[in-house]
């Protein structure tokens, strides 16, 4: 659930549309895929992404390709 006003106050088209550019950035510009991973690592670290869930079969599944 998201826990702050900004996030929550976006539309779906906002949303859809930030979710894009980060993921542009993230494909194409290795300074900030570097910056981002960076963060992610430091948010497990934290315990701030226990709750993101992963499918393991899709992840099983894809491991080989």
């Amino acid at each position: 659930m998201p826990n702050h006003k900004e996030w929550i106050e976006l539309t779906i088209i906002e949303k859809i549309d930030m979710v894009g550019k980060l993921t542009h950035l993230l494909q194409n510009d290795l300074s900030s895929y570097k910056f981002f991973k960076s963060q992610i690592t430091i948010s497990e670290l934290m315990g701030k992404l226990n709750e993101v869930k992963f499918n393991d079969n899709e992840l099983h599944d894809n491991a080989g390709n």
